[in-house]
């Protein structure tokens, strides 16, 4: 793997950080297994099936602008992670011999061997653009609804509840050995920046500029990136199969491939509504319908995912599951004009 500036440049900062990670990993062992799980809850992947149909139940036009941001979140930060090369923890310390991993008890878990770049942080990204959606949707719906003294201690417990939640996710990033912590910090204002991303006034040929836009600028990093970037964009891949304690935690679903076909997927499906969604919130017998019918076709569409889509030939893999994703956002949102 070709050395370049920024791995120069960045060098001090991966030597310094990296000597911590026996303390961080020795300091929260007792708490392994909530730390793990912190980082599977958090999963990007949970924003399209999970976190975007519920949301939808509850306020078309909310769910809409979430969709639209995350997308934009996905887009930048598979862009800047090609871009920007960063190494992850559990492959640059076995590649640098900084460490020797046995001798100071650091571990890789089932979920530590993600195969794309380290920087920024897709799980932090993500994840600070359905907080700030979550604490300012419920702050709203509290004005409507509560008095202004109840109103203040709410957004207080919400807002503290997102920086708890938020650093979290980072703890357990970094305890995984799949981040630095300077990884993380990054993801956090690109983060910000990707939720002010709304597509609430975009019209559908400008959605579908954006959506074709995504696909197309993805693509050709990908596969223009030895002439524009100076090195082979696969390089991380290699690192993930040459340094991962069990190839068997190496998941087809962390390859940055993958996370093209799922946001530009996703963003073709909203592209194709034209409809204008309104401002409007459902009555409670309407919320309760709809989020028992729009969970279970995420689910569904999960499930499809992980069962019914071969991954023996990866081209059909990604078309299918590129369609997969238009189909589910498209499906979901038309079902929603039924409420």
């Amino acid at each position: 793997m070709p050395s370049i500036w920024i791995d120069k440049l960045l060098k001090p900062l991966y030597d310094y950080e990296v000597t911590h990670l026996h303390y961080f990993q020795s300091t929260f062992q007792d708490n392994e297994e909530f730390l793990i799980n912190a980082s599977i809850w958090g999963d990007p992947s949970k924003a399209f099936y999970i976190i975007f149909p519920i949301l939808l139940a509850f306020h078309q036009s909310t769910a809409v602008n979430y969709l639209g941001s995350v997308i934009a979140c996905e887009w930048i930060n598979q862009v800047l992670k090609w871009i920007l090369h960063g190494h992850r923890p559990y492959w640059y310390v076995k590649q640098n011999d900084l460490l020797q991993l046995n001798q100071f008890g650091l571990k890789q878990s089932p979920i530590t061997c993600e195969t794309g770049p380290g920087l920024p942080s897709g799980h932090v990204m993500v994840n600070v653009v359905t907080g700030l959606t979550i604490v300012n949707f419920l702050i709203s719906c509290a004005r409507d609804c509560l008095s202004n003294p109840i109103t203040l201690v709410l957004r207080r417990v919400l807002w503290n509840g997102f920086f708890v939640f938020i650093a979290t996710v980072m703890a357990s990033r970094i305890y995984i050995l799949a981040h630095f912590p300077h990884q993380c910090v990054v993801a956090l204002i690109f983060g910000y920046l990707s939720f002010q991303f709304s597509v609430k006034r975009i019209g559908k040929l400008k959605k579908t500029c954006l959506a074709v836009f995504c696909l197309l600028s993805a693509l050709t990093v990908y596969f223009k990136a030895e002439f524009l970037l100076g090195f082979d964009i696969n390089w991380s891949l290699q690192l993930a199969h040459r340094h991962c304690q069990k190839k068997e935690w190496i998941y087809v679903d962390t390859t940055p491939l993958y996370a093209m076909v799922r946001y530009s997927g996703s963003a073709l499906g909203l592209a194709l509504i034209s409809t204008n969604f309104e401002n409007r919130r459902r009555s409670l017998p309407k919320i309760a319908l709809a989020l028992l019918c729009f969970i279970s076709i995420g689910l569904a569409s999960h499930w499809i995912h992980q069962n019914l889509i071969s991954k023996d030939d990866m081209i059909l893999f990604y078309l299918y599951e590129y369609f997969l994703n238009a189909f589910t956002v498209f499906f979901l949102l038309q079902l929603s004009n039924r409420f």
